[in-house]
């Protein structure tokens, strides 16, 4: 790319952001400026079932005067895989506290957002197991977003204090503490009307490192945005773990208009407009490696990172007289990319090479020091994407190239694997796959001696779990 198209591109780029940050300013306005909110509920989501006797019995409401110390609401949108650990997290602190101090009394409310997986049927096995009276689960008939969700929570809740909290487990659950802490040096009561909110500020600097210039850029953008809006003296708007008293939840989320990505900043926004007492502290913020974002209301969401990490990379010799090597590289998952960069300088890095996701036909274990095999392949868990070079799924199932990866422990490769192979579910793939290397002129796997012939192995069904165990077909380089 010459400086002019350069100059061109940056134009292009400006200009498509200053449109988007426009557009979402006229939308956001719009919402916030409606004087009163259109709140739907559908008549089958007042209810709630007791597992136990699978009877249907009314939520209570918001406007009523509290009857427990807390309530948990948990907003969760195709979460089976990740609800169970968020909610062992959860209960095991909270059953503690109770044992700890019997006066303490609490609730966990699930919402199920329109989920289309099992995630009412894993929270309804929750309810089942501690009781209705601790875990109520409430079904939405659609997907309202985060933000609705979470209201129809607080207007079926009983607690004297509100807290939401992300199904997927990404805030440390113990650290409740310290929002607890922080609200009763902030209100006296619960009838003061007060917010405190888990901060993941404290970690910026530390997760810039790892942060592409664009998703830097856009997080930048986006606090200029909050920061028009009003919302001032906070510095983490976004972090899913706020506390709310009973009376400053019941005034806030009636005024919300915002139902899904961004309602937390309308939130903050009303609760600063209003006078109403607000702080932030420091959470731990706990990585889930497994998860893939559901939220699909930006375009950005494309370049939102799934899953990231450090790996030995097999160079692929894609010119002839390329010598092989393995280096450190990290690696960096989105939907649309596999991307990797190298390692030498984590603030001034520099890609290396991606892979387009659409591209993507093998994702399997791999056998690199076998007999016949690399005599220099590093110690690791290995296995290989194989994929063509294509800008369009196309119904293509042969690969034209491999990327042999070394994860550094097995746990770390299954993930990996399970991940892509999600992500990657709609593409076509390839029937076969060769299990060792080109080397020497012939695959170490088979001895087959030509590179286009058809692989030794049948390739995995990608819903099926990857197959770990130390086998011939799950080889541990050593």
């Amino acid at each position: 790319m010459d400086f002019a198209e350069y100059v061109k591109f940056c134009a292009f780029v400006g200009s498509a952001l200053s449109v988007g940050f426009l557009l979402g300013l006229f939308i956001i306005l719009k919402y916030m400026t409606t004087p009163y909110p259109r709140i739907l509920r559908h008549k089958e989501e007042k209810y709630y079932t007791d597992p136990s006797t699978k009877e249907q019995k009314n939520f209570p409401s918001i406007e009523d005067e509290a009857s427990v110390d807390l309530t948990v609401i948990v907003p969760a949108y195709n979460e089976e895989s990740r609800l169970g650990k968020m909610l062992d997290e959860c209960l095991e602190y909270l059953r503690k506290r109770h044992s700890q101090t019997p006066a303490f009394t609490f609730e966990v409310v699930i919402v199920s957002d329109g989920s289309s997986d099992k995630t009412t049927e894993v929270a309804s096995k929750y309810s089942l197991e501690h009781g209705s009276e601790r875990v109520r689960v409430l079904p939405l008939i659609e997907n309202r977003g985060k933000g609705g969700a979470v209201r129809l929570g607080v207007q079926s809740c009983r607690g004297r204090y509100i807290l939401f909290a992300d199904a997927d487990g990404a805030t440390h659950f113990p650290d409740y503490a310290k929002l607890e802490s922080c609200m009763k040096n902030l209100a006296g009561s619960a009838d003061e009307k007060a917010v405190v909110i888990g901060s993941r500020a404290h970690l910026e600097q530390e997760s810039i490192a790892q942060r592409s210039i664009f998703r830097t850029f856009l997080m930048y953008g986006f606090h200029t945005l909050v920061w028009t809006f009003g919302v001032r003296g906070i510095r983490d708007t976004q972090c899913g773990f706020k506390l709310f008293t009973r009376s400053a939840a019941r005034v806030l989320f009636q005024l919300m208009h915002v139902e899904r990505w961004a309602f937390d900043v309308e939130i903050l926004f009303l609760a600063q407009a209003l006078g109403m007492k607000i702080d932030e502290i420091a959470a731990v913020l706990c990585y889930t490696r497994e998860g893939i974002w559901h939220r699909k209301t930006m375009g950005e969401r494309l370049y939102d990172i799934i899953k990231s990490g450090r790996m030995t990379k097999r160079s692929q010799n894609k010119k002839r007289f390329t010598p092989v090597n393995y280096k450190s590289r990290w690696f960096e998952l989105t939907r649309q990319f596999l991307s990797y960069f190298d390692m030498e300088n984590i603030e001034k890095r520099r890609e290396r090479g991606r892979v387009n996701i659409k591209g993507i036909r093998v994702v399997e274990l791999a056998s690199l020091n076998v007999e016949g095999g690399d005599p220099i392949a590093p110690e690791g868990y290995p296995f290989q994407i194989g994929y063509c070079e294509t800008t369009d799924g196309g119904s293509n199932t042969e690969t034209q190239y491999t990327l042999y990866l070394v994860a550094n422990s097995e746990k770390e490769r299954h993930e990996w694997i399970k991940v892509l192979r999600t992500v990657c579910d709609d593409n076509p793939k390839s029937f076969r796959y060769h299990l060792g290397l080109w080397h020497g002129r012939k695959w170490s796997c088979c001895r087959g001696v030509s590179k286009s012939s058809l692989g030794c192995q049948v390739t995995t069904n990608w819903s099926a779990e990857p197959n770990n165990n130390p086998s011939k077909n799950s080889m541990l380089i050593s």
